[in-house]
Order: C-alpha cells, then sequence, then structure tokens
C-alpha cells in the first residue's frame, strides 16, 4: 500500500518529494466514450493527475434517487476513477457540497432548499441572499449532506492510495463564503444569530459586551433588527466580532465536513480547501478569501490550502498580483504547508468566444513557472478538457433545462475543447508541464531562496467582504481599506522589488512570531486604520534591529475608529497632515537624501510628518512638508513612504540596500521587465527561472551574489519566453555546472535539452565522460565537459540529445 504525506513544505508519495500536475476533466460533461480519449491526451500533456468535481446535482437529482451510472452510464464516477489508474494517473475527487463549476444551484439539488426553505440565509435589513447560498451549519443542511457523503465517500474511499488505489485527495466544499461575500449577504439567521451572541458572550464579560453593543439588554426581536441593520455607534465594532466570528463559523463548517468524511472511510489523505478571491483578472481581492478561511484551514494538519487564479493571464501589469497572493496564503499557512494551486486558469479564456478575452501562448507557462519557483507543489489546469452540460431529468422551466448555465458546450476554451479539438494553447501547456516533471525530482524538494525581505500580511485589512451599506462609518472604512492594502504600494512598489529581483516570503502581522527578532527589511502596505496590537510588534520588530518599510499611510486609528497612534509615536513621527490635488492641483513632490538624482514628480495625495533627525526622501514642491522619510528607532530603522510614488527600479533598488537588503539576483536588461528567482536545496543544487515578460525580445547577463553566471555569457531571452535553467545540479548521475537549456527529460545516460539560444552551453563536472551527442561540438578543458549546439535553439522548439557513459 502506498502513502501520501504533506509536510514540510513538500507532497510526499512513498516518502518521495512529488510535484502533482493535474487537469480537470468533468466525467459527467463528456459521453463515457470519450473519457479515454480525454485521459489520452492528458497524459500526452504530460500530466500525472486527473481531478474533477462530483456533482450532488447530477447525482441525486431526486431526493434519495442516486445515480451512480445505473440510468446514466457516464455518471459512473467509480469506473472513471478506475480508468484513471488504469491510465497510472492519480485522482483528485471534489465532491462538495457546493462546486460552483458554473454549476445551476451551484451544484447543490434544487431539493434541498425547496424541502427547508430555512436553510437560504437572510442579511442585512433581513433581505433573503441573491446568491444560491445556504447556512452552512444548519442541521437540516448537514443532515442533507451526510447523506450524500454517506453514498459518495465510500466510493472514493475504496480507491484511496493507502488501500492500493489512485485517489490522493479530497476537496471540502468550494470557495467557502465566497457566495455571502460576493452578495454582501452576512449569514443572520435563525442559527447563526443565537449562535453569534453566545460566541460572543464567551469572548467577553456582560458588562463589556453591553457597553460595546447597548442593546444586548434587549428582547431577541430588537437585537436581531440591531445586527441586521447596525448602527454607526456599533458598526465598526460588529463589523470586526461579525468578521471573526465567521472565520470560525467556516472553521467549523470544514471540520464538520472532514469528520463526516472520515465517518464513511475518508482517512490518510488531504482534506483541500479551494481558496476564492481573484476578479476582474487581478489579484486584488484574493485575500478577502484568505481572510475568511484562514481558520478553517489553519485548524488542522490534515487540510490543504490551494489557490483559485484567475488573472487573465500574467504580463507585467499583473505579476506582482500571483507572488503576493502567494505571499500572503504563506503567511497565515500551517507551517511548512506547502504552497498549491488547485483552480489554475488553463486555455485560451475567451469566454464569449469574442477574442476579447484570449489569452496568449505563454499565460498559462508563466503562471506555472512562477508557481512552481515559489514553492507550489500542485497545480489543477483549470479546465483541461471541455464538454457538454446534460439535461435535467426534472424540467425547471428555466429556458434550457441543463445542469449549468454555460449552454450546452462548457469549457469551450480549455485546452481540449468539448469536442476533443486540441486549443493553441496546448503544446504550450504540454512543454511547462514536461519541464517542470523531467527536473521534478530536484525541484519538489527545493525551496525558493529569499533575500532578506518579508511583506506584512494584516487579514483584517481585508475582513471587508461585508459591508452595511446604511453605516456611513463601516462604508468609509471599507473603502479607506480596500484603496490602501493594494493601490500603488501593491501595483508599483511590490512590483519594483520583484524586477529588481527580491526573494521575498509573507509573515501574518497578527501574531507574534520570529518574524520580530528578524534582521530584514518588512514592507508594509498600510492604511490609517491598524490594530493596536499590530503596531506595537512593528515597534518591537524595529527596536530589535529590523527595518520596517511602511508604504502608504501611517495610521492613526485602531481597527475600530479609535485614536490609536503607538507606531508613529515609537518611531519618533508626528503626522503632521495631508494634501491632495483637490488642494494643489498639481500636487508634486521633490526626492532627496539618497533619491536626490532623481526628479521632481506628480503625485496624487501625500501624508505630511514632522520627526526629530530624520532622513529625507521625499519632500512636497513649493508649500513643503516631508511626506517620505527614513527614521531610527532602537536598534533599527523605519521607511515611510506615504504618497503615490512612481516605479522608480534604480531608486526602490539603492533604498533597499540603504535599509540592508541587497538582494542576490541581478541583470543587465536595457528594458527591465524580467522576473528571476532562485530555488535550492540543502546540497547546493539550483535552478533559476527566467521570464522575460515584454512581447519583445531581451538580451542580458545574469549574476548571482556578484558572480557572472554562465561564465559572463548573455542570455537571450526569447518575447514572453520563459526559462528553468539547472545550476550546480546532479541528475541521472551527471552534474550540470550550468545550461542555457531546459532539461525536458532525464534518463540513466541520456538527458534531452529544449534549446533557446543561438549557441546554447551545458557545462558538466569532470572530463572523460564519454558524452556523445549529434548536432554539437563537444570539448573538455579545465575540469570540465562543454556541449555547445550547433543548432539555433531561438525558435524554442529545437531540441539537444546527449548521452553519457555512467
Amino acid at each position: 500500500m502506498s502513502n501520501i504525506e504533506v509536510r514540510d513544505g513538500k507532497v510526499m508519495i512513498d516518502g518521495k518529494p512529488e510535484i502533482l500536475i493535474s487537469g480537470e476533466v468533468h466525467y459527467y460533461r463528456l459521453k463515457r466514450e470519450e473519457w479515454q480519449d480525454r485521459l489520452t491526451k492528458l497524459k500526452a500533456a504530460g500530466m500525472n493527475a486527473v481531478a474533477s468535481y462530483i456533482p450532488w446535482l447530477c447525482h441525486e437529482e431526486e431526493e434519495g434517487v442516486f445515480d451512480f451510472g445505473q440510468e446514466r452510464d457516464n455518471l459512473d464516477v467509480e469506473a472513471f476513477i478506475e480508468l484513471c489508474r488504469e491510465n497510472g494517473l492519480y485522482f483528485i475527487g471534489r465532491p462538495g457540497p457546493f462546486i460552483m463549476a458554473e454549476m445551476k444551484n451551484e451544484g447543490i439539488p434544487y431539493w434541498v432548499a425547496e424541502r427547508y426553505p430555512q436553510l437560504v440565509p437572510t442579511g442585512w435589513e433581513h433581505k433573503t441572499a441573491p446568491t444560491k447560498t445556504l447556512d452552512y451549519l444548519a442541521p437540516d443542511f448537514l443532515a442533507c449532506v451526510d447523506k450524500w457523503y454517506a453514498r459518495i465517500m465510500p466510493i472514493l474511499a475504496r480507491h484511496l492510495i493507502t488501500e492500493g488505489g489512485n485517489v490522493i485527495a479530497c476537496q471540502l466544499d468550494n470557495e467557502i463564503g465566497m457566495l455571502s461575500w460576493v452578495s454582501n449577504t452576512p449569514d443572520l439567521t435563525d442559527v447563526t444569530v443565537p449562535d453569534f451572541e453566545r460566541w460572543l458572550s464567551e469572548r467577553m464579560e456582560s458588562t463589556e459586551l453591553e457597553k460595546r453593543y447597548p442593546f444586548m439588554t434587549s428582547l431577541p426581536g430588537v437585537r436581531r433588527k440591531a445586527y441586521e441593520q447596525p448602527q454607526d455607534g456599533y458598526a465598526l465594532q460588529l463589523h470586526r466580532d461579525l468578521g471573526w466570528y465567521m472565520r470560525r463559523r467556516y472553521a467549523e463548517y470544514a471540520m464538520a465536513l472532514k469528520e463526516m468524511a472520515g465517518k464513511y472511510g475518508i482517512r490518510g489523505i488531504p482534506f483541500l480547501i479551494n481558496i476564492h478571491g481573484t476578479g476582474g483578472g487581478r489579484g486584488h481581492t484574493f485575500p478577502v478569501g484568505i481572510s475568511q478561511l484562514l481558520e478553517a484551514y489553519g485548524q488542522s494538519g490534515d487540510f490543504w490550502a490551494g489557490s483559485d487564479i484567475y488573472l487573465s493571464g500574467l504580463r507585467l501589469q499583473n505579476m506582482q498580483d500571483l507572488y503576493l497572493i502567494h505571499c500572503y496564503m504563506e503567511a497565515v499557512n500551517r507551517q511548512n504547508m506547502p504552497l498549491a494551486s488547485f483552480e489554475f486558469q488553463s486555455g485560451e479564456a475567451d469566454y464569449d468566444e469574442s477574442g476579447n478575452g484570449r489569452l496568449d501562448i505563454a499565460d498559462a507557462d508563466f503562471t506555472a513557472r512562477m508557481c512552481i519557483a515559489q514553492g507550489n507543489r500542485l497545480i489543477n489546469h483549470y479546465l483541461f478538457t471541455g464538454g457538454r452540460n446534460m439535461l435535467l431529468k426534472k424540467p425547471r422551466k428555466d429556458g434550457n433545462n441543463r445542469i449549468a448555465i454555460t449552454g450546452e458546450r462548457h469549457g469551450f476554451t480549455a485546452p481540449v475543447n468539448p469536442e476533443g479539438k486540441l486549443s493553441y494553447t496546448y503544446d504550450r501547456i504540454r512543454r511547462n508541464t514536461r519541464v517542470m516533471l523531467a527536473n521534478a525530482g530536484a525541484l519538489a524538494s527545493m525551496e525558493e531562496e529569499r533575500d532578506n525581505v518579508m511583506v506584512g500580511f494584516i487579514p483584517d485589512y481585508f475582513m471587508t467582504e461585508y459591508c452595511y451599506p446604511g453605516s456611513g462609518r463601516e462604508k468609509e472604512m471599507v473603502e479607506h481599506l480596500t484603496r490602501y492594502r493594494v493601490g500603488s504600494g501593491w501595483d508599483t512598489f511590490a512590483k519594483m522589488l520583484l524586477l529588481n529581483h527580491y526573494a521575498f516570503g509573507g509573515v501574518n502581522l497578527q501574531e507574534d512570531g520570529g518574524w520580530m527578532r528578524e534582521k530584514a527589511v518588512l514592507l508594509l502596505l498600510s492604511a490609517d486604520y491598524m490594530d493596536a496590537g499590530v503596531q506595537e510588534r512593528l515597534c518591537r520588530f524595529v527596536e530589535n534591529g529590523g527595518s520596517l518599510l511602511l508604504y502608504g499611510r501611517m495610521p492613526v486609528m485602531d481597527m475600530e475608529g479609535r485614536p490609536c497612534t503607538i507606531l508613529s509615536r515609537g518611531l519618533g513621527i508626528h503626522v503632521a497632515g495631508e494634501l491632495n490635488e483637490g488642494m494643489l492641483p498639481n500636487l508634486s513632490v521633490q526626492p532627496e537624501g539618497i533619491w536626490r538624482e532623481f526628479a521632481e514628480v506628480r503625485v496624487g495625495e501625500a501624508q505630511t510628518f514632522e520627526a526629530d533627525d530624520a532622513e529625507a526622501l521625499l519632500r512636497v514642491s513649493v508649500v513643503g512638508g516631508l511626506c517620505s522619510l527614513i527614521t531610527r528607532a532602537g536598534k533599527g530603522r523605519a521607511a515611510i513612504i506615504a504618497t503615490h510614488y512612481i516605479g522608480n527600479r534604480q531608486g526602490i533598488r539603492q533604498l533597499m540596500e540603504h535599509l540592508g537588503a541587497s538582494g542576490r539576483l541581478t541583470e543587465d536588461a536595457e528594458y527591465g521587465g524580467i522576473f528571476m528567482d532562485i530555488n535550492k536545496n540543502g546540497e547546493g543544487e539550483k535552478y533559476l527561472h527566467v521570464l522575460n515578460l515584454d512581447f519583445f525580445a531581451k538580451e542580458c547577463k545574469i549574476c548571482y551574489n556578484d558572480c557572472k553566471l554562465f561564465e559572463g555569457r548573455k542570455i537571450w531571452l526569447g518575447a514572453r519566453e520563459g526559462l528553468l535553467l539547472p545550476l550546480c545540479l546532479n541528475i541521472q548521475g551527471v552534474k550540470i555546472l550550468y545550461s542555457t537549456a531546459e532539461v525536458i527529460e532525464a534518463k540513466p545516460g541520456c538527458l534531452t535539452f529544449r534549446l533557446s539560444q543561438k549557441e546554447d552551453v551545458i557545462a558538466l563536472e569532470g572530463t572523460g565522460l564519454g558524452v556523445s551527442g549529434t548536432a554539437c561540438r563537444i570539448e573538455e578543458k579545465e575540469g570540465k565537459t562543454y556541449i555547445y549546439s550547433l543548432t539555433d535553439g531561438r525558435a524554442g522548439d529545437e531540441t539537444l540529445e546527449i548521452k553519457v557513459e555512467l
């Protein structure tokens, strides 16, 4: 029997680190005779696993009447799982109860809400939720789910990897809390309101509770209305308490599902929690999903959280989104839980078939490369293949009577379309998968090599899924947080860090931790609001010798709107005022100090400060006023940038070095626009990830720790091309000192490379290795064997096979 473990930042199958690259194949949207064709194409793309939602709506359309192939043969999910096993593929089951997947009713059978109408939540002003959500922890709903799990979980259990099968993971529900967030409808039901009050009473004494909520001694109906229509006097308190309560509630729901699954035999595999949050092709709102679910997946080592990534491509404009998403996930993950993407946007994304949203072939490739660089151990291409939405058995009179909202054809932008035809995106995805899995033996146990830089995450900054429309005070806070928790700090400053090739992780500032003793630069995108505890931790971090880089605003209030200036006082800074374009239409700032060589620039606003012995960075032009500075406190320093400054790549590098973060990687490309990262293991083996984010080719020399890589050779990067280059890597008994070509296949005595340069160079340690190959020139000198390709590899599709006598 085999086993799977998720630990130490790795996925271990039978004790061996693995990278899982999966494709989502919806068996129920295909004819049974089409299953093998789609699995064959998935295997040809190099993937090693299959994932699929398992729709409760289809399998139990009528209460108590289950169809697992008895009536519709394509619903025989057990046969599909077994077919995956026969094809040497792992299987990831996603049985809901909610699955979304564009299914009507979010995949929940219609009879559930029809029989139990009280499950449909009400929220602000007692209005019914406009989305197809249900009260997760209502006893009637859990009883229905239990009956569904009693039928589906034993099927999965019979095929667990621990029982000799191929099922390696089970996802519980999908995007928990998302439907309530997108509709701004907190669950204020007959079940949740009394439970919320019990939760409040457990957290504070009755006198404190009555002071916080003066209506607490009133009748239940009065209290219910006070929650549903909060007044400004307590709106921010309720905002915070309700957000914290819902986190706990989602955690209880996830645990209830896990225990239910365990009751029916699911043990010894990870339970997946899929985090939602991207929107409009950006990742700005993704941390809202992290905030909602951090307790759900953080409560047990049996849970494994993954991202739901829909960025409409990875470009220079949004590349920082994916990186920061991973940083923030890491900040609240259980220690050493690896990153993963359970829904990884794949294919064309031309959802209206007009060409307006079409992605280029590099988008999925680039996204996967950055995911792997940051330590993702599972990537699930969603969707890998399209299909067709069958008809419901019972007419719903909704216009088409199909199971999903997308019409008859579904997943028509996938790499394999509903008819089985390969999309233009398929070949690049296949190439990427081939490279990643050919190198997985080493990559799967490597970690991103970080510089002495961290990004701070304040989960409560993103606890904005609910906001009562009638509260001006709450609306003001939510709008402010929404602006400053991302804004130019995210889209400009963080991007410039990445284009300067700093590698960093995330830390949770709402918890004490080892980060408070790090001698590192801590970047925080900050707002006027900040919890007193966070401000105190930041002060201790600086006092202990850390360098704080605050971008946005110096906080002046806590998260409930009360004056709180712990941080500014600790840093010896006083907020003097603020300016904006309404006051000065051409508001500009003049660089000073280490930035004095740069030109004056216009800005939209500026918060100004008074500080003794501060080092100036930016001063408001004409009227004066310091809006960016560096100050000292204790053993450390703090830099504050309180204006929307431009993407000054050189200036930001100067500032980081001034604060003590030099960065390991550099390149000399004329226009920049390159992402680079290093993966490394304890033996000193490395991979260099390089992405040219622009639509034009570049050449550059790359340095690592001030040493020229590739013996000073320039690396040519095609437009929208990426490279994974080995450095000091032992593979199949051969030590590659460096290579300008990617390894795409490794067998004993034989290595195959994808060429990338006009003349690629592969340098091996040692001489007399018996190296041979066609279309190459081989030299031995200074204890090394050099292989020079004779084929121009810049087109991206040429390969070189070399043989080594081991």
